[in-house]
């Protein structure tokens, strides 16, 4: 393992019992040395939240006595001020929604500012009721612009619904959630549940045409959560779905010939000499223009050839094929 890593997970569990560092060593010996600093840091504390989320809870508990709204003005006399706010992540999800919403109508009606200043304009709509009512039904009434709502997708394990599992997974933000918090958000009465039906990731799905019916889209998603290409962590939900052999030669459209490709890389793969096959669903094995192959799944992206550690840091780069890259997350 790398020493930054060490360093990090011993960082992480200082404090805690002796029982807890040796649970999430054994959790993250396998994957460490698959994914990038923010990964690392999300599986540690997924464990931390597995072994002890008792102490969890309690901390969850503590910081909902935080919660405030500030409202602070500038000292210059711009005429700004400053807001600040600790609220339940569902609710600020849902706020950010309801700005960038109204700040969409805002441009329809000829605003021309940018979106984070209509954003902030927004607020002073909110701050009129009756406005933000008329303003937030105006999409409905204009044919072909119903309004979007907010859609937070979780996960929970039948384990976690039994009570035997305390963590779940928040896919929109990719983070571990206690499934405390879960049942909570689905308690409320603003919460418009959709429980979809469980879908067996063993079972093997093909059609005989091009496009991409639902279902499959939404066992890829399941089944390879992120982007397919070397260290790119864009969730699956928004990526293009691949044919890995192409249709047009005579690739099936069925799970083990479906990869999600951002778009950026789903460019990449078609227009250079990227290349890829499927060792199995969801893992596949990467060939770079000058040859590095890399092994990339769920987990993370494993180096089999080719440099596999960034100089002066031991963290693992992405392919050095002179196309720039966002950082891993």
């Amino acid at each position: 393992m790398a020493a930054w890593r060490a360093r990090r997970l011993a960082e992480l569990t200082l404090g805690h019992p002796g029982a807890v560092a040796a649970q999430v060593d054994a959790q993250l010996a396998a994957l460490a040395h698959k994914v990038g600093p923010v990964t690392v840091n999300r599986l540690i504390e997924e464990t931390l939240m597995r072994v002890d989320p008792e102490e969890h809870e309690i901390a969850r508990a503590m910081a909902l006595e935080t919660r405030h709204v500030t409202v602070r003005p500038h000292v210059e006399t711009t005429g700004l001020g400053y807001l600040e706010a600790d609220a339940d992540l569902k609710d600020l999800l849902e706020f950010s929604h309801t700005l960038s919403t109204i700040a969409a109508v805002l441009r329809d009606q000829g605003c021309t500012e940018s979106l984070e200043v209509r954003r902030s304009l927004a607020l002073g709509v909110l701050a009129d009721p009756h406005h933000a009512a008329e303003l937030l039904d105006l999409p409905t009434q204009r044919p072909g612009a119903a309004r979007k709502h907010l859609v937070l997708y979780v996960h929970l394990s039948d384990q976690a619904i039994t009570g035997t599992e305390p963590v779940g997974r928040c896919e929109t933000l990719n983070t571990p959630v206690l499934a405390q918090q879960i049942r909570e958000w689905c308690a409320r009465s603003d919460t418009h549940l959709r429980v979809q039906p469980v879908i067996d990731l063993n079972e093997h799905h093909r059609v005989a045409h091009y496009e991409i019916p639902e279902r499959l889209h939404a066992r890829i998603n399941l089944r390879d959560q992120h982007c397919a290409f070397p260290w790119c962590t864009r969730p699956a939900r928004a990526c293009d779905r691949d044919h890995i052999v192409a249709h047009g030669v005579g690739g099936l459209t069925c799970d083990c010939n479906l990869a999600p490709l951002c778009r950026r890389h789903h460019r990449l793969k078609t227009h250079t000499r990227w290349t890829y096959t499927a060792v199995e669903p969801g893992t596949y094995l990467w060939t770079a223009p000058h040859g590095h192959t890399y092994l990339t799944d769920p987990t993370g992206t494993r180096t089999i050839t080719g440099p596999s550690t960034r100089p002066g840091n031991g963290c693992h780069a992405p392919p050095d094929d002179g196309v720039t890259r966002s950082r891993p997350t």
